[in-house]
């Protein structure tokens, strides 16, 4: 929508007077967007219920909460959030392998996790007045559970990878075979095939091919993958983006994606307490 523009009523998502005015308007910009072009109803529904359901202001609230000193409040936020440079798990891990990126000759890691940070902050501005940190931060919880929740993000048996593994690997040795037959025949296409095979080699050595290394990877999966996949991911967020997995607002939103309540802050804490460490 240009800036002023108003939307046709069915448009227009009813939104409570609890939610944060940056966390509705964004909420908002999504139920345009869905309203002019296909989607599934389900998604619209996700969007309504992590939008409006009762349920989610006590996360909304637990995410504001101020510390207090002489039973008054402070300045000071309970949830310290960090710099938006190690919000996404890419930034992240550039940032803590600063010398894969030296490697390939990329950027150095503060460079590319800067420019990372202001494409997420110019994403979720919008027409308004410029967002404090803190705002974007509430944003970005907003976004990560819609996505994660209209997402097919389930558990991955490590066995499912390791074919996977065996499988690049086998397109890579192929490769470079044909590689090797183009530049015996003088031809032009072995230096296109042989980055070929470099990219699933890459693929094997990704930060994500085994257990205590990503924490959607376990042996063996047990029931409810689907929801355990939602809040090993979300978790990770929660902790990225304000220093701690947030248990509790972690177990309701979770219920309030899956349409569920029996979710406890304790179950989720088991859950990713028996995650891997990436």
């Amino acid at each position: 929508m240009e800036p002023g523009e108003i939307p046709p009523s069915h448009e227009v998502l009813d939104l409570p007077d609890w939610l944060p005015r940056s966390v509705g308007d964004f909420a908002q910009s999504l139920w345009v967007d869905l309203h002019r072009r296909p989607a599934e109803p389900e998604v619209g529904d996700l969007l309504r219920r992590l939008a409006s359901d009762p349920r989610m202001r006590k996360v909304w609230a637990e995410l504001r909460k101020r510390k207090r000193e002489s039973h008054q409040p402070t300045d000071d936020f309970v949830h310290f959030v960090t710099p938006m440079e190690y919000w996404t798990p890419a930034s992240r891990y550039d940032l803590q392998h600063p010398e894969k990126l030296r490697e390939r000759g990329a950027p150095p890691a503060e460079i590319l996790a800067a420019y990372n940070a202001v494409r997420l902050q110019a994403s979720y501005q919008g027409q308004g007045p410029r967002l404090s940190l803190r705002d974007l931060a509430m944003v970005y919880f907003f976004d990560s559970a819609f996505t994660l929740g209209h997402q097919d993000i389930r558990l991955v048996p490590i066995s499912e990878l390791r074919k996977k593994s065996r499988h690049y690997l086998k397109m890579a040795k192929e490769l470079r075979a044909d590689a090797a037959e183009q530049e015996r025949l003088g031809l032009y296409e072995g230096r296109r095939m042989t980055e070929a095979a470099c990219a699933y080699e890459e693929l094997v050595k990704a930060p994500a091919p085994a257990p205590g290394r990503s924490r959607l990877v376990t042996r063996q999966p047990r029931g409810a993958t689907r929801i355990k996949g939602f809040v090993r991911a979300f978790g990770d967020i929660t902790n990225a983006v304000y220093g701690s997995p947030l248990y509790g607002s972690v177990a309701t939103t979770a219920n309030v994606v899956f349409g569920g309540d029996k979710l406890t802050a304790d179950a989720v804490r088991k859950m990713l307490s028996d995650a891997p460490r990436p």
